[in-house]
This record gives structure tokens, C-alpha cells and sequence, in this order.
């Protein structure tokens, strides 16, 4: 977790107990007087009322271990993308939706059925863990909802006071031939929250961000196919019918499968499996599910295939499963390829991570001032390249701090990795460099500004190894809005563009693909 993230509610639980603590001081002193205490407890009411009415932190979390997927990205956004606490709210229309928000291992943010705002809504917060039931608008399938009018001009962002620290260098951006996208987790520019603050997200998506990412399951969307053959398609249609009314180019990630491919009972969703894998003998089952999405969507041309080799791991050899992710790629490559030959589909989409040094048992040749890669992402990509029936692109995944949360040299020629694992990704397969995610913000306490300066920074990298695409994860800013595009639309005055935003205008990287 960031450090100014942990000071923050520290100081909120602090003074929690303040009034409490002043309660019990004046009982064991001069003799219990009521009216003071009452005026104690009234203070510590206050702070409780004052944390109260703040938006959630939503702290991330994730286990770690050397078989674990995302060590690149923990330290980016303090602790990483993971576990994040959910607050739904409920009201009494519309229909209900059991979703749940989960992430260890190897995840990404999970999918929760989100909230929809009311006049007086009933808010409950629950672990990443729970299933809670939430309500959501009726969607109908397939149906384009008209743009939504322009707003005033949104408050300016919020930039958080900066640690003190030697000036770091920032390189002028070099992007050219790059395309910066995001991808839409749990929470977005969905119309159940703020319609001020959701108008205004949009203006800011469809100047900052045409190329937009959703995963088929999880991540903000529900079951598309609970049981077999029956589907449910309509928290997924409401997202892409987001992106299409805000003007943006869609794209999808094929991920993740519905519980009974993995062993679940047809009809059920337990959040807590969203990262594993389907079955072996169920490839084929989802290989047809992705078939059947490509046919729904017809303007979607990228696919990425699955999301971080989640599930693929050999834990008897400390190594990815390649060999099964890749069996199951091609069948989802030849599955949508047969149904829409003007596909464009693309994997691995393993995190490329490294070590601070060699001094590990799976160093690979490329190293730098920055560390050194470890090897066995490297193989992931060596043999689907080598094994795959084709492929469009090939799609990475990481950061700039090392497997330990750290970087061993400063914070731009940290970022100066990135650069090598795309020129060697490019090398090794002869295809266009996606990155379905990026997580290049170290370790530590950074005003926004320079936040949205280290992202640049990793962008000009990417750019100069011959990288194609990147997306951000995440437009939709919680707390302090780490990287984020635009600030919370789950509040009022949300949806404000954020400095990120900005430089991706100005930078001429928030171009079509």
C-alpha cells in the first residue's frame, strides 16, 4: 500500500479514538464528570462522521511469491492492482445482480455488478471476497444509447503535495507511432453513478482515450454464459455500448471463463475462481464462447486472449504453464478466426518481470543498470511464438519495479526496461508490441504531476523498442487517482480530467488505431 495511502488512514483511525481516549482519561483523573465526556464523544463522533464521508481508499492487495503472476506491478499503485474493498449501493429499482470483487495471486481488478446512485442510497461495504447483491438499470442487448450532452467544465484535478527529493531528469516524449489506450475495471463511466460527474468522464474518454479495453468476465462485467449455451449478455453490451457512445474504438480481452468450465456448477458465478483457468476439456467450450462474442461485436477488430497466464501455472517445475495456454490460444485463435476472418487476435499477455540482480535461479541475458529479466516469462513468449497456429500481435504486461517492489537505479532509467523487453518481444516474433498493461509509477510518495510524468517517461520507452500499443488500466480515479484518466464518477463533481489526461492530449498520443 502507498505510503501517503497508509499515513492517510492512520491519521483518519487515530482520530477515531481521540474523543475515546480523552473519555477514559477523565474517568481515571479528577473524578467522572458526564458533560465533559459527552463533549468527547461528541469530537470523536465527529472524526468517525468526517472519515465516514470520504471516498474509499480502495487499498489493493496480492500475495507474492516467485510463482506469482504480478510482482512487476505491486509496487505501481502502492501495493498493485489487486484485492479492492468494494462499496455497492443499492436502491430498490431495477433488477438485482449477485457480483463480487476478487484478486490474489496473479489478478487484476475483479468484476463487481456496480452500484446504482439514488437520492437517499443504502451503502455497504464488503471485502473483495463477499458476493454482494447489487442493483443495476435493465440494459437492453445490442442497444447504442445516443451520446450524452457535454457538461461545464470539471473542476481541475487535486494534485497531491510532493515529497521532498533531488530533481529527476524527465526525457521530452518521443512517441510517435504509438497508440496509449485504457482498459475499463471495475468501475467506469457507467450510468447508474453521478450523471454529472459520468457526462463529464465522457467528454474526457472521447478526447483522451478513443482505444478502450473491457474483459468479457470479471473486471466491471458479469457471466456472459452461466450455464452452457444459455447467454447473459447484457452487463457486457452496456459496457462496449459505453465505449461506442463515447466515440471510442473497442477492443476486448477474451477473459475470463465462466465457472463451469472450471469445475463449478452450471448457473453459478463463485468470485473467488476468477482467475482460474478453464479446464483442459473445456478449451473447446471456450474457445466457442470467444467465437460467439467476436460474432456480437462485430466493430471490435483486437482480441487480446486471456489476461496474464492466469491459471497457468506448473507449480511441480516453478515455470508457466505455456504449453497449456498456448493449446488452448489456439483454439480460440481458430475458433474467431473461422467466424471473423478480419480478426485481429494477440497473447501472450505474460508479466515481463525482472530481479535486482542476476543473483536468482532464473536470470535471462537481458539485464541492465535497472536488473535483470527473469527468464521463464521469456520462455512463455519463445514458445507460444514458436507453437502458435498465428498471430496478430504480441502482448506483454509489467512495470518498472523489480520482483523485490523495488528499483535499483533511478526512476527514468528504471523505466529504460521497457524499452528492452519490447524491442526484444518485437525481435523475437516479428509482431506489432501491445502492452495490456503498464504499471511505470515507483515506489513512493508522488505528487500527481509526477505521476503523469513517469508515465510518460515509460511511454517514450515503450516507443522507442517499436511498441504499438499500450494500455493503461483503469480510467476511473479512486482516492487519491493513482494514474487515473478522470476522478471518481461515483461522486459528486467526479468525471474531472486528470494531469495524465492532459499530457495525453497535448502529446498526440490519444490517437485511433
Amino acid at each position: 500500500m502507498r505510503v501517503k495511502r497508509l499515513l492517510l488512514d492512520s491519521r483518519r483511525r487515530a482520530g477515531l479514538l481521540t474523543g475515546f481516549a480523552a473519555l477514559l482519561a477523565i474517568m481515571l483523573t479528577s473524578g467522572f464528570e458526564p458533560s465533559r465526556a459527552f463533549e468527547s464523544l461528541q469530537e470523536g463522533a465527529s472524526e468517525f462522521a468526517s472519515m465516514r464521508s470520504q471516498p474509499p481508499s480502495a487499498a489493493r492487495f496480492q500475495s507474492d511469491g516467485e510463482e506469482t503472476a504480478s510482482s512487476a506491478r505491486l509496487a505501481s499503485r502502492g501495493s498493485g492492482k489487486k484485492k479492492q474493498a468494494e462499496t455497492t449501493t443499492t436502491t430498490t429499482a431495477a433488477k438485482q445482480a449477485s457480483a463480487a470483487t476478487t484478486k490474489t495471486g496473479s489478478a487484476a481488478d475483479g468484476a463487481a455488478a456496480p452500484g446504482v446512485q439514488s437520492v437517499t442510497p443504502t451503502v455497504t461495504t464488503r471485502s473483495a471476497a463477499s458476493s454482494p447483491t447489487t442493483v443495476r438499470p435493465t440494459t437492453t442487448p445490442g442497444t447504442v444509447t445516443g451520446p450524452v450532452p457535454t457538461t461545464t467544465a470539471a473542476k481541475p484535478p487535486t494534485t497531491a503535495t510532493a515529497t521532498t527529493r533531488p530533481p529527476t531528469p524527465t526525457p521530452t516524449p518521443n512517441v510517435a507511432g504509438l497508440t496509449v489506450g485504457w482498459t475499463h475495471a471495475q468501475y467506469s463511466a457507467d450510468a447508474w453513478f453521478n450523471p454529472a460527474a459520468v457526462a463529464s468522464a465522457e467528454n474526457v474518454l472521447r478526447t483522451a482515450s478513443p482505444v478502450q479495453n473491457q474483459h468479457i468476465f470479471g473486471f466491471g462485467v458479469l457471466n456472459p454464459e452461466p450455464s452452457p449455451g444459455v447467454y447473459d449478455w447484457a452487463s457486457l453490451d452496456q459496457r462496449i455500448n459505453m465505449i461506442r457512445r463515447n466515440g471510442g474504438t473497442p477492443t476486448i480481452t477474451l477473459c475470463c471463463s465462466p465457472d463451469w468450465m472450471k469445475g463449478g456448477a452450471p448457473g453459478s458465478t463463485d468470485w473467488t475462481k476468477i482467475e482460474v483457468a478453464p479446464d483442459p476439456a473445456h478449451f473447446d467450450d471456450f474457445a466457442r464462447l470467444a467465437a460467439e462474442v467476436a460474432k456480437r461485436y462485430p466493430d471490435v477488430r483486437h482480441f487480446l486472449v486471456w489476461n496474464e497466464m492466469k491459471g497457468f501455472w506448473n507449480n511441480a517445475e516453478n515455470r508457466w504453464d505455456y504449453e497449456g495456454y498456448t493449446v488452448m490460444y489456439n483454439k480460440v485463435y481458430t475458433a474467431v478466426k473461422a467466424v471473423r476472418p478480419d480478426a485481429l487476435l494477440g497473447g501472450p499477455y505474460v508479466v515481463v518481470d525482472t530481479w535486482p540482480n542476476a543473483n536468482t535461479s532464473n536470470p535471462s541475458q537481458l539485464s541492465g543498470p535497472w536488473g535483470v529479466f527473469d527468464q521463464r516469462p521469456l520462455d512463455v513468449i519463445e514458445y507460444w511464438n514458436r507453437n502458435k497456429v498465428g498471430a496478430d500481435f504480441v502482448v506483454l504486461d509489467g512495470g518498472i519495479v523489480n520482483k523485490t517492489y523495488t528499483i535499483s537505479t533511478d526512476r527514468v532509467t528504471a523505466a529504460a526496461k521497457l524499452e528492452t523487453i519490447t524491442r526484444w518481444a518485437k525481435n523475437v516474433t516479428g509482431l506489432p508490441v501491445w502492452w495490456g498493461e503498464l504499471y511505470p509509477i515507483p515506489p513512493g510518495n508522488f505528487s500527481e504531476s509526477e505521476e503523469a510524468d513517469a508515465v510518460m517517461v515509460a511511454l517514450d520507452y515503450i516507443a522507442k523498442g517499436g511498441g504499438s500499443v499500450v494500455l493503461l488500466w483503469g480510467p476511473n480515479g479512486t482516492g487519491d487517482c493513482w494514474g487515473c484518466l478522470f476522478t471518481d464518477v461515483r461522486y459528486a463533481g467526479g468525471g474531472a480530467p486528470s494531469v495524465l489526461a492532459q499530457r495525453l492530449i497535448s502529446s498526440g498520443l490519444a490517437r485511433r488505431l
